[in-house]
C-alpha cells in the first residue's frame, strides 16, 4: 500500500451482491446482478468525500467464480486504511495469501496447474520464466490434457460397453478402435511431458550471479578465481567485450551457481566496439537473480554503473590485498548505488588467480541474498516434477494398457489401466488433491492473490 493515482480493494464471496445492502451501503442504488462499472460517492473520514469507481462481476462468471466487486479509489493511504476498516466493520475480512486463486480454483475457474502458474508468474524472477508461467497459465497444459482426459474415457466407454454385452452384439468393438484412442492419448501425454520437461529447463535450476562494476574492477580476476575459468587480464579499458559464463560449486550450496562476467559498464565507451558490448550486456541483465558489485579502492566515481538491476546485491570489494582504502566519496556512491541493505564483503586475489582471502564471508553473504530466491525456485522445481511424475503415469498407464490390447482377449486388464490414467491426471489438475497439499501452495501467494 503507497500513494498512487488509484487503489483496488476486491471484495469476493458467494452472496455478496444478495448482501449488497450491508457490505455496499454506500453504493445507491446497489448493483444490480450484471456486469456493470457505477461511480459512487465514499467518506471514509467524517467530512471527506471521495468519487469513486464500483466494478461489479457476478458469479460465477469471474475471477473467483463467486460474486465479485473492486472498488477503485485514489490511493492515499490513509484514506484506504479509513475505507478498508469500514468495510472491515461491516463484516468483511482481509483475504488470506493466495485466497482468491484457490476460490477461483475451488470454483473451477483454474486448475491446479493454473493455480501454481499465478505464483510462478507472481514470483518470475526472469521474462523467460515469465513467459513460461503464462503459458500454463492460459491453459497450454490443462487444456491439452483435458483433450487426453477425453480420448482416455472415449476408450475407456467402448471397451466398459464390450464388456457389458455378450460376444457377437452389436457392442463388440471395431478393429483397432481402441488402438487408435491409445495412440492419441500417448501422443498428448508424449507432448505435454515433453513440453513441461522443456518449460523446466528454460526456467532454469540454477542462479545466475552477475559480475558487475567499472572497467578494471577485478571482475575477470574474481571471475577466474572461483570457476577455474582462465581470463584475459590487462589494465586496458574495454578487454573484456562480452560477458562469459562458468559455474562456481560453493562448498556451502547443494547446487552450482553460474557466474557470469560483464564488461566494464561504468564511464565513457572508448570505441563503438566496446558501446556495442555494453548495450548487448544490459540487455541480457534480465535473467540475473543477483549482481556482485565489483569495485577496486581506487575507482573514481564517475565510472561506476549508473543503474544496477532491481535484484539483491553484494558489494564487493576487490584488491584487498594492496591496503588501500576507498575514498569516503567512493563509499557513499556505492552505498546509494548497491542500497544501505547490501552486505559489503572485501576479497583479495594472489598473483597465482587463487582467491587468498574473502571467500568464506563472500560465499555467506551470496547464499544468504539468495535464500528467498532458493524458496522460491524449489517451490516451482517442485510443480514441474508433480507435472512430470503425473504425466510419466498417466503414459506408463496407457502404454500398459496398449500391451494388453495388442495381446488381445484382456479387455478388463485395458480398462483398469486406462482407470488408473484417468486417475494421474485428475491427480494433476486438481480434480483428487489433499487438503494439505492445497494449504502448502497457496500459503506460498502474496495477500490478494
Amino acid at each position: 500500500m503507497g500513494a498512487a493515482p488509484r487503489a483496488v480493494l476486491r471484495l469476493s464471496g458467494p452472496h455478496l451482491l444478495d448482501e449488497a445492502g450491508r457490505y455496499l451501503a454506500f453504493c445507491k442504488p446497489l448493483p444490480a446482478k450484471r456486469r456493470q462499472v457505477l461511480e459512487v460517492q465514499l467518506e471514509p473520514l467524517p467530512g471527506i468525500f471521495l468519487l469513486a469507481n464500483l466494478l461489479v462481476f457476478p458469479g460465477p462468471h469471474s475471477a473467483t467464480g463467486e460474486d465479485v466487486c473492486e472498488l477503485h479509489m485514489p490511493s492515499s493511504p490513509p484514506l484506504v486504511a479509513a475505507q478498508l476498516q469500514q468495510l472491515l466493520a461491516c463484516g468483511c475480512r482481509l483475504a488470506e495469501p493466495g485466497e482468491f486463486t484457490r476460490r477461483a480454483f475451488m470454483h473451477g475457474r483454474l486448475d491446479l496447474t493454473q493455480a501454481e502458474a499465478v505464483l510462478e508468474l507472481v514470483e518470475a524472477r526472469s521474462s523467460a520464466a515469465a513467459k513460461s508461467a503464462t503459458q500454463v497459465l492460459g491453459g497450454s497444459l490443462g487444456s491439452a490434457m483435458r483433450a487426453c482426459r477425453a480420448v482416455l474415457i472415449e476408450a475407456l466407454m467402448e471397451l466398459e460397453a464390450g464388456l457389458d454385452f455378450e460376444e457377437g452384439d452389436s457392442q463388440d468393438l471395431a478393429p483397432g478402435e481402441v488402438k487408435t484412442l491409445l495412440q492419441r492419448a500417448t501422443t498428448l501425454l508424449q507432448s505435454g511431458l515433453l513440453a513441461e520437461q522443456q518449460r523446466m529447463l528454460r526456467h532454469g535450476g540454477r542462479f545466475r550471479i552477475a559480475l558487475l562494476g567499472a572497467p578494471n574492477a577485478g571482475k575477470s580476476t574474481l571471475f577466474g578465481a572461483l570457476t577455474g575459468t582462465p581470463s584475459l587480464i590487462s589494465a586496458d579499458v574495454g578487454t573484456t567485450r562480452d560477458w562469459r559464463e562458468a559455474s562456481w560449486q560453493p562448498p556451502a550450496s547443494p547446487l552450482p551457481l553460474t557466474l557470469v562476467d560483464y564488461p566494464g559498464l561504468g564511464g565513457v565507451a572508448i570505441d563503438a566496439r566496446d558501446l556495442a558490448a555494453r548495450e548487448l550486456a544490459q540487455q541480457s541483465l534480465a535473467g540475473i537473480d543477483l549482481v556482485w558489485l565489483c569495485v577496486a579502492p581506487e575507482t573514481a566515481v564517475a565510472v561506476l554503473p549508473r543503474i544496477l538491476p532491481a535484484v539483491a546485491r553484494v558489494v564487493v570489494w576487490t584488491q584487498g590485498d594492496r591496503g588501500v582504502q576507498p575514498s569516503a566519496a567512493l563509499r557513499r556512491a556505492v552505498l546509494h548505488l548497491a542500497g544501505v541493505e547490501a552486505p559489503q564483503i572485501e576479497v583479495a586475489c594472489g598473483f597465482a588467480g587463487a582467491l587468498q582471502s574473502g571467500l568464506g564471508p563472500l560465499e555467506a553473504a551470496t547464499l544468504a541474498a539468495l535464500s528467498r530466491d532458493e524458496q522460491i525456485l524449489s517451490d516451482h522445481i517442485a510443480h514441474g516434477h508433480r507435472h512430470q511424475e503425473a504425466l510419466s503415469e498417466a503414459l506408463q498407464a496407457v502404454a500398459q494398457a496398449a500391451h494388453w490390447d495388442a495381446a488381445g482377449g484382456h479387455q478388463d486388464l485395458v480398462a483398469e489401466e486406462l482407470r488408473g490414467a484417468l486417475v494421474a491426471l485428475a491427480l494433476l489438475v486438481g480434480e483428487f488433491t489433499p487438503e494439505d497439499v492445497l494449504d502448502r501452495l497457496f500459503s506460498s501467494f502474496c495477500i490478494g492473490k
